[in-house]
């Protein structure tokens, strides 16, 4: 492996855990969200 590869492969490993993290976050939130406000009445 070249620095290249191996400084690519780090990089793309913190975008994964990011992106990953970020996912989890927003579910977490927008579950908190409907849970903390009544649910429309459209639903």
């Amino acid at each position: 492996m070249t620095k290249l590869d191996k400084k690519y492969t780090k990089f793309g490993k913190a975008i994964g855990w990011l992106g990953f993290l970020f996912l989890i976050l927003g579910l977490l939130f927008s579950e908190r969200g409907v849970m903390a406000e009544d649910m429309p009445e459209a639903f």
